[in-house]
This record gives structure tokens, C-alpha cells and sequence, in this order.
């Protein structure tokens, strides 16, 4: 499965399951030097792959967000900072 934005660090498969229902999975590398710029183009193809319609979508990877409290969906610094401005991306 290949995406229409440039962000490099990711491979996509799309696995067919039962009936019509298609799983896509995300594996992603998100280097801790990336920047904002970067930051937004992996936003644009994550939600570019899932307005795709699938049944099912899984993402995961290392997206070097030590800001982040997973748990709580948050993040410990600005909402200006790289890595609010990433959770409020995954939200949408």
C-alpha cells in the first residue's frame, strides 16, 4: 500500500478479512530530529490511509514522543509544542 505523501519512515499493508472487511496496518518510524514539517506530512498520510474507508486500522511504531503520556492521550508541554500538536492530530 503506498501513499500519496512524502513521509518515508512508514509501511503500509492492507490485509483482506472476513467478508468485505479490510484491515490496513500502519508501521511508522518517527526520528526524535524530525520537525514540525515532517510532524504534519506523517498527520496527512495517517489520515490520509484512514478516510481510505478501511474496517480496521492499526498504527503503531516508535514516534519518539517522550512528552506524551499515552495513557492519558496527553502531553506535558505546550499546545504549541511538536508533540501536543501530534496528539491533537491522531485525535481528529
Amino acid at each position: 500500500m503506498k501513499s500519496d505523501v512524502d513521509f518515508d519512515e512508514s509501511v503500509w499493508c492492507e490485509l483482506n478479512l472476513h467478508n468485505k472487511d479490510k484491515l490496513i496496518i500502519g508501521c511508522i518510524y518517527r526520528s526524535p530530529e524530525n520537525d514540525v514539517q515532517n510532524v504534519n506530512k506523517l498527520l496527512v498520510q495517517m489520515n490520509e490511509m484512514y478516510i481510505k474507508g478501511y474496517s480496521h486500522f492499526l498504527n503503531l511504531g516508535d514516534f519518539n514522543f517522550p512528552d506524551i503520556d499515552w495513557a492519558t492521550q496527553s502531553s506535558n508541554r505546550s499546545i504549541n509544542h511538536i508533540s501536543s500538536k501530534f496528539i491533537e492530530g491522531i485525535k481528529d
